[in-house]
């Protein structure tokens, strides 16, 4: 069976292991990114790891990266990317990675992986047509048709984190995603010691009314936008991963306000669930292009 070398790379952890042909993940770490100290930093560490992988697996086929940042899947490019990474823009991945260790590689944005994932492995099994997001620090988003990635003209297909209200401080991400869930909560309860998601969710799943009211407006804004793609592309399958879609108050919410937002007969067409690959899903649907791969 053929073993592949997997990364994803997210702001602040890279998760890597080796994952199966069949997509069984085999072996997982994770180390702290560090992606501020700069590109060729964040290079070297991602060479260092996998000789590591090396080291320790008799054979890797292929090389699987999954990245934060908008990616050039053609050359392995890094086309954008955020503050977080610095000088990351304008990096060829897949050539510098090929060229070191003469081993064929990959290269996805993140959200596209997890995609692929999910179709894979996932809760997109079987389905050919489909629209994966991921709700955390920030909104990412992926589109599959006929079983295939929808990248776009210039691979910034499905970046909904930049749908856009009266301008970019009102970016989709900055009204959606659970670091602007925390920022309300800090902002309007200032509560005592340190608030994140998890925080968060005990005190809407224990009752807090005022917890619960900031995560109905939250959702609002959240479900516009899922709505506004479910018009748009039609997708059949609407998947969300992150850490918040294992929350069931989440995925019911935004289940009651699309059928609050549109017709009934879009809604009835659209089933919307969490996604099933968890913290994985990156790893896992950085190789799953090789099995179209020839060799």
């Amino acid at each position: 069976m053929k073993i592949f070398a997997a990364l994803d790379i997210g702001g602040t952890f890279i998760k890597y292991g080796t994952v199966s042909e069949k997509g069984e993940v085999v072996t997982r770490f994770e180390t702290p990114t560090e992606g501020r100290k700069g590109a060729a930093y964040l290079m070297d560490r991602i060479c260092g790891i996998i000789d590591s992988l090396l080291k320790n697996t008799s054979e890797i086929a292929g090389i699987g990266i999954s990245t934060a940042g908008i990616v050039d899947s053609d050359t392995g490019t890094i086309v954008y990317a955020n503050d977080n990474f610095p000088g990351y823009a304008g990096v060829n991945v897949k050539a510098t990675l090929e060229k070191k260790f003469e081993i064929p590689v990959l290269v996805n944005n993140d959200v596209n992986s997890a995609a692929l994932a999910e179709h894979w492995v996932g809760s997109a099994m079987g389905v050919k047509t489909f629209f994966c997001m991921t709700v955390g620090t920030g909104i990412g988003g992926a589109i599959l048709i006929d079983g295939k990635l929808f990248r776009g003209s210039n691979f910034m297909a499905a970046e909904v984190c930049y749908f856009n209200k009266k301008g970019r401080d009102e970016y989709y991400e900055n009204r959606a995603s659970v670091t602007a869930l925390i920022d309300m909560v800090k902002k309007e309860l200032d509560p005592a010691g340190a608030v994140d998601g998890v925080s968060i969710f005990n005190n809407i799943n224990a009752g807090a009314a005022e917890y619960f009211e900031i995560f109905e407006r939250w959702t609002d804004e959240l479900s516009a936008g899922i709505a506004n793609v479910i018009c748009m592309f039609d997708p059949g399958l609407v998947l969300i991963g992150g850490g918040v879609s294992r929350q069931k108050i989440f995925i019911d919410a935004v289940r009651r306000k699309i059928k609050g937002l549109l017709p009934p007969v879009f809604v009835e067409g659209t089933v919307i669930n969490a996604a099933g690959c968890g913290n994985d899903a990156g790893m896992i649907g950085s190789v799953y292009e090789f099995k179209n791969i020839k060799r």
